[in-house]
C-alpha cells in the first residue's frame, strides 16, 4: 500500500498555532514509518541470512550423502578389523589404569 502525505511547513510566526501541530504530527508519523522499516529490514535480514546457511547445509548434507555411500562398502568390510583393534587397545587401558590404581 502506498499512501502520500504532506504538510505545509510553517513559514510565518503567526501560522504557528494552525500548522505547527499538523507538521509535527507529520515528522512523527514519518519517525514511526522509518522505525517499522529498519525493523523489518532486520527481520529480512536475519531471515536471509538463516536462508543461506539452510541452502548451505542442504548441499554439505548432499554431498555428504553421496560421500557416505561410496565408504559404506568399504566400511562393511574394515569392521571386523576396527572391533578387534578396539578389543585390543581396550586390554592395553585397562593394564594402564591398572597400573597407576583407577581401577
Amino acid at each position: 500500500m502506498k499512501k502520500e502525505y504532506r504538510v505545509n511547513v510553517p513559514v510565518n510566526f503567526g501560522e504557528k498555532d494552525t500548522l505547527l501541530i499538523s507538521f509535527v504530527e507529520f515528522y512523527k508519523s514519518v519517525a514511526v514509518a522509518c522505525e517499522t522499516t529498519v525493523a523489518n529490514l532486520e527481520q529480512l535480514k536475519k531471515e536471509h541470512k538463516e536462508n543461506i546457511q539452510s541452502i548451505e547445509m542442504t548441499k554439505l548434507v548432499g554431498t555428504n550423502q553421496s560421500f557416505n555411500k561410496e565408504l559404506e562398502e568399504p566400511a562393511i568390510l574394515l569392521i571386523p578389523t576396527i572391533v578387534q583393534a578396539n578389543k585390543s587397545v581396550e586390554a592395553q587401558v585397562k593394564q594402564v589404569f591398572e597400573i597407576f590404581g583407577c581401577l
